[in-house]
């Protein structure tokens, strides 16, 4: 999906759930990632290949611009609705 199909996704399915309960996901979600990234070496994770629908973008550069770098986009909204 695009970046608006994901987002539109994520409010469907959170949208009954208080906010607390998304930040609780969300740093478990992030925290099992980041377990998991640990494991890597620096050249797995400088590698291109490995996810195959996201592009030529580093494995390291994904998943920063889907955690951290990507949430202050969204909390304040996040909040707001709250």
């Amino acid at each position: 999906p695009t970046g608006a199909e994901s987002n539109a996704l994520a409010v469907a399915h959170y949208h009954d759930v208080p906010i607390d309960g998304v930040r609780a996901e969300f740093n478990q979600v992030v925290d099992a990632l980041v377990a998991r990234a640990r494991l890597r070496t620096d050249d797995e994770m400088n590698t291109t290949d490995a996810i195959p629908w996201a592009g030529k973008r580093p494995l390291w550069q994904l998943i920063g611009g889907d955690t951290f770098l990507h949430w202050p986009l969204h909390a304040e909204a996040i909040e707001r609705a709250s």
